[in-house]
């Protein structure tokens, strides 16, 4: 799956920020929900715009893409629109968690 896949490219990653932010996927897509958002706080306080819809040129990981892709492959899976959802919340983009998490 792809939450194993992530785990795997995490521990490779020197940046601490894109570790604990890919971590906060992977454990949200496992269900563990209050660890995937203490995760996402880390990374937002390493380097507050961690949590972008879309990478930089430059940039290997946004946390947005890696989701997209695991919805597309499984759109029955709930905990993607969930952790879509709270990563828009720490974005404080209210209206559009509200929207994702009533999907999930």
């Amino acid at each position: 799956m792809l939450w194993r896949t992530l785990i795997k490219l995490s521990n490779g990653i020197r940046s601490t920020q894109r570790a604990t932010l890919n971590r906060g996927i992977a454990r949200g897509l496992q269900g563990d929900v209050d660890e995937a958002i203490a995760d996402f706080k880390k990374a937002k306080a390493l380097k507050p715009d961690s949590i972008v819809d879309k990478a930089p040129e430059f940039s290997f990981c946004a946390p947005y893409r890696e989701l997209s892709s695991y919805i597309k492959f499984y759109p029955e899976d709930a905990r993607g629109y969930e952790v879509r959802g709270i990563l828009n919340l720490l974005q404080d983009r209210e209206g559009e968690a509200k929207r994702i998490l009533k999907r999930a």
